[in-house]
């Protein structure tokens, strides 16, 4: 479960990168360490939309609700036992989300 929320957050970020200018890179990365910002999904999302990125179709945003509302980046210190069918669901929609993004990159 922490993979696959991880593996939307890169993405997230790799999409962000492909909408701003390279010279703004470094800055943002900077601001993502120093504010602790970097592993919010919603923040990520809501960046990538200010960073003039196309809006996501109505079936990504329930799926990224799902995907933002249960990860965590304290799994990966932290993890804990989740039923089996709410952690396919989990993993479908982060599969879904990924699959997304690399269509948009």
């Amino acid at each position: 479960m922490y993979l696959a929320g991880y593996a939307v957050e890169c993405m997230l970020k790799a999409l962000i990168f492909s909408s701003i200018p390279e010279s703004r890179h470094g800055e943002l990365l900077d601001v993502w360490r120093r504010e602790r910002r970097g592993h919010d999904l919603e923040g990520l999302r809501e960046e990538y939309l200010r960073s003039g990125g196309a809006r996501f179709p109505r079936e990504f945003v329930r799926q990224f609700s799902l995907v933002a509302g249960l990860w965590d980046v304290n799994l990966r210190y932290e993890p804990r036992r989740v039923p089996v069918k709410e952690l396919f669901t989990f993993i479908d929609a982060a599969r879904d989300i990924v699959e997304l993004v690399e269509r948009r990159l």
